[in-house]
């Protein structure tokens, strides 16, 4: 009797166990997915959080081809199945939502027929029935699309493509449901818009993997973390090759620890079935709004960007940082018969000046003693050598603008073949100050400075002065450029190699060191390692209740 019991008792624990756990319950159903292939992480371990986590508030900020949508459908059975939940699934238009069902839904109910008792009465591409729990599949180009239906999820997928109005409509239909879960997934399409904008409001999770070489932690970024030779990804501190292994094994990080939106950043950087050579072929054959958006995951901006006055200002700190706060000073200089500086560090840019010698210039940087000085490289190339030879090639770097569309870097650090002792960097001139308009525009770049400063009204003058054209290159080929009305565009390049120089020492927006000494990573805003790992216990042990004794096998009795 007593046999029997404990039979029973460790069924019910089990089947409750289940009840809690999606892993569990995916692999006790051998549940499969569209392709009749059951699901499985062994390799792409990322989704093991994506799935497991229920948090009523989630943005994913995504690529394509990463197996979000299979993931979504198999959540909100899930939850249907064992908590009679009701869902909303949205995706743009009516259209894309028959699609979806055809190719998606349908095939994975029929693959786990057993499991997935639909109500053969209530089963259309707009409506299905699982015992109490009703799916609902619409379009967003009509509010009439969610008037009379009522869910407990809410999942907006394809966000930024669809009617964010009528996103907003379908929300008041989890009014009566005490979950109110609002998932909301996209590729994503401009900075601040759409899934972007919601992003930047989460606590940002970052997928690290470790370089099995020099152990340093990382998110894969492109083109930073790609060997271009040969057609593997690298690490950015060793470049070395970081294989499919390192890829696979990584965590999910988050960035801000006490935002309550759940934010996950998916790339094909990181899915081991897109290979380096593939991305990098994606690159040169792909139109860059669909590269970016669809292959990287991040947010692409077109020709309609320029900075006014009001972005300038946007970046303004109106304080000044005290002496000393800032550990690593990089320095970049454009050069004329006034030279013009940006001193700065990952946290921001520090002072914003002009001087009007060589000799000027000289005693400034033994003052600030940078780490790396990026100097305009024309017109005077002899000047910058002496430099170079009083401060040491690793710290003096002549900039020359080179474009290469073909080359996916923006950046070319590298010494002169003909002279070992005089390293140089080539910059993409059009996407480089792309990048830096950009980074102005949405106001990345911290200036801790006041608004009273006379350097402010230059800094705009310049700045507003840079617009897009397009011209016909001595090879007869249209290419985009970055031209100043007024011809006053220096501090526009001197803050373009302050940039490069940020980049090369590798601290700016991106990269991550989990050091023993955890008040050395250079981003402090990143969850510790002990943190991770208790975030890791409360979100993910589902038998912590549960008494030992309970868990014994059949033998056992």
């Amino acid at each position: 009797m007593r046999k029997e019991l404990l039979k029973t008792l460790v069924q019910e624990i089990e089947k409750k166990e289940s009840e809690n756990s999606i892993l569990k319950w995916l692999t006790s159903n051998q549940i499969k997915n569209e392709k009749e292939v059951l699901i499985t992480f062994d390799r792409h371990p990322f989704l093991i959080d994506l799935y497991n986590d229920f948090h009523p508030l989630q943005v994913q900020e995504k690529c394509s081809q990463c197996g979000m949508s299979t993931a979504a459908i198999l959540k909100t059975f899930f939850l249907g199945k064992t908590k009679n939940y009701s869902i909303i699934h949205t995706l743009p238009t009516a259209d894309f939502s028959l699609d979806f069902v055809k190719s998606k839904v349908d095939p994975i109910i029929r693959a786990n027929s057993e499991i997935f008792d639909i109500n053969k009465r209530i089963d259309s591409t707009r409506h299905k029935q699982m015992g109490l729990s009703h799916f609902f599949y619409r379009g967003t180009f009509t509010e009439k699309e969610g008037i009379s239906i009522t869910a407990d999820v809410i999942i907006n997928d394809e966000y930024d493509r669809s009617d964010l109005n009528v996103c907003g409509v379908f929300e008041s239909r989890l009014d009566f449901s005490e979950y109110k879960a609002k998932w909301k997934f996209s590729n994503p399409s401009v900075p601040q818009y759409g899934v972007d904008a919601l992003w930047n409001e989460s606590d940002q999770r970052h997928w690290f993997v470790k370089c099995s070489h020099c152990s340093k932690w990382q998110y894969l970024m492109w083109p930073d973390n790609i060997d271009f030779k040969n057609e593997t990804f690298m690490c950015s501190k060793c470049k070395r090759e970081i294989t499919d292994e390192d890829r696979i094994d990584g965590a999910w990080i988050k960035k801000y620890r006490e935002r309550d939106t759940h934010g996950y950043w998916i790339s094909q950087m990181f899915c081991v079935w897109h290979t380096a050579k593939d991305i990098i072929k994606k690159f040169h054959s792909q139109k860059r709004d669909v590269f970016y958006n669809f292959t990287i995951g991040v947010p692409y901006v077109g020709s309609d960007v320029s900075v006014r006055r009001e972005h300038v200002m946007r970046c303004l700190e109106e304080t000044t940082l005290p002496s000393g706060k800032m550990k690593v000073k990089v320095m970049g200089i454009d050069q004329g018969s006034t030279f013009h500086v940006v001193v700065g560090g990952p946290e921001g840019v520090d002072r914003v000046y002009t001087l009007s010698s060589w000799d000027e210039v000289t005693k400034e940087i033994g003052k600030v003693k940078p780490e790396i000085c990026v100097i305009d490289g024309l017109p005077e190339t002899a000047k910058v050598k002496e430099l170079q030879e009083k401060f040491g090639v690793g710290t003096i770097f002549p900039a020359f603008y080179k474009d290469n569309p073909s080359d996916p870097r923006i950046y070319r650090w590298e010494n002169q073949k003909k002279n070992k002792g005089y390293s140089a960097v080539y910059i993409d001139r059009y996407r480089s100050i792309d990048d830096l308009m950009r980074e102005v525009f949405e106001a990345n770049i911290r200036l801790y400075m006041t608004s009273s400063s006379p350097m402010v009204e230059l800094l705009v003058a310049h700045f507003e002065s840079m617009y897009r054209t397009q011209k016909e290159n001595k090879h007869g080929q249209t290419v985009n450029l970055w031209e100043s009305s007024t011809k006053n565009d220096h501090f526009v390049h001197a803050f373009n190699y302050w940039l490069a120089a940020i980049k090369k020492v590798k601290t700016y927006e991106g990269h991550y060191s989990e050091d023993e000494n955890e008040k050395n990573r250079p981003y402090k805003n990143f969850e510790t390692s002990d943190e991770r790992m208790e975030r890791y216990k409360r979100e993910h042990d589902q038998s912590q209740n549960i008494p030992n004794y309970l868990f014994y096998d059949d033998d056992y009795f």
